[in-house]
C-alpha cells in the first residue's frame, strides 16, 4: 500500500490518501466486466453501474460504499457518485436512487454539482430522516474508524 498527498479541492491543502494494487485474478476479472463497459467515445473502460445493480447491493455492500465514497454533511450522508460513465451518469444515478429506496427504504435525494469547464455531475444523499433505518442496515458491517461518516 502506497501513500501520496492530494490536494482537497475545497481548501487546497493536501490530505492524505492511500491507494493499492490487487493482483490479476479470474474473479477480479468478472468483477471488472460487470462494473465496467467499453466507450468508443473515450477509447477506454468505464465504470458503469451494472442493470442488475438492485440484486447486486446488500447491506454490507451499502456499507462498503459509504464507508469508502461516503460522507457526512450535517446530518446527512452523502454518496460520491461522480465516477461513473458520464454519458450515462444521470441515468446510472436514477437506478442508485431506486435501488437505495425501493430495495432498502431509504429517503434520498439527488444533487448536482457543477465543475470548472461546465462539467455536470451528481450525488446522492441519504437524508437525516432516514438515519435511524441506515444505521440499522448498514451498522453491524462497519469499523469504528468509520462511524464518523454515519455521524456516530
Amino acid at each position: 500500500m502506497r501513500s501520496r498527498p492530494w490536494p482537497n479541492p475545497d481548501k487546497g491543502l493536501p490530505v492524505l490518501q492511500y491507494n493499492f494494487s490487487s493482483k490479476s485474478l479470474p474473479v477480479l476479472t468478472g468483477m471488472f466486466k460487470i462494473w465496467y463497459r467499453w466507450e468508443e467515445n473515450y477509447s477506454k473502460y468505464v465504470k458503469t453501474v451494472p442493470l442488475n445493480i438492485y440484486d447486486l447491493l446488500t447491506e454490507r455492500g451499502l456499507a462498503i460504499w459509504i464507508m469508502d465514497d461516503g460522507f457526512k454533511k450535517e446530518n446527512a450522508v452523502g454518496l460520491a457518485t461522480e465516477c461513473f460513465t458520464c454519458l450515462r451518469q444521470e441515468e446510472e444515478i436514477e437506478r442508485l436512487k431506486f435501488v437505495l429506496e425501493n430495495k432498502f427504504g431509504l429517503l434520498v435525494s439527488k444533487n448536482i454539482r457543477n465543475f470548472k469547464g461546465g462539467k455536470l455531475s451528481f450525488r446522492l444523499f441519504i437524508s437525516a430522516k432516514s438515519r435511524d433505518k441506515l444505521h440499522s442496515l448498514v451498522y453491524p458491517y462497519f469499523i469504528p474508524e468509520m462511524l464518523y461518516k454515519l455521524n456516530i
